[in-house]
């Protein structure tokens, strides 16, 4: 059974405020494409840059803000709140998708803020795309239930993925 998941990650990425070109002091929602589904004790995250939009940086963990401690927990909360028993360890497929225009810090032309707290100039991106594989290294696990190979707490695998055309 497919869960659709992206309510979830919407509005956890909704807490963002983002950088505004020309305007060290100002913050405003950042704007993000994202889906999400959990089948067969595996998420399958899409998190996508916007091109125009402007952002930090294109590293998932800065805008997702979750963590070891915190990812699973928050994702099992989620599935039980749909009403769905989650396995004893969960897998996150995620895919990272820059489109082509997105906007980022250029961390070699800083610029000066009245408060003193460091920003930067934007550069557009050219389109890219990466995958990670993260599984739960989870204590608590059945003994009778073995973990896949490899598994543990954080990244197991990142691919470099051909931008789409």
């Amino acid at each position: 059974m497919t869960v659709d998941l992206t309510s979830a990650y919407a509005a956890l990425l909704a807490r963002n405020l983002g950088p505004v070109p020309g305007d060290s002091e100002a913050r405003r929602p950042a704007e993000y494409g994202v889906s999400a589904a959990f089948d067969r004790g595996v998420v399958y995250l899409t998190l996508t840059f916007r091109s125009g939009a402007a952002y930090c940086c294109y590293e998932w963990g800065c805008h997702l803000g979750l963590d070891e401690v915190e990812t699973w927990p928050w994702l099992r909360g989620e599935l039980a709140a749909r009403g769905v028993a989650s396995p004893g360890l969960l897998r996150v497929r995620l895919t990272v998708v820059v489109e082509a225009g997105a906007l980022f810090f250029d961390w070699t032309r800083p610029r000066p803020s009245a408060r003193g707290r460091g920003w930067y100039e934007f550069a557009p991106e050219a389109a890219r795309r990466y995958e990670e594989v993260f599984t739960e290294g989870d204590e608590d696990v059945d003994a009778a239930e073995e973990p896949p190979p490899g598994a543990q707490m954080g990244l197991i695998d990142r691919r470099v993925l051909p931008p789409f055309s």
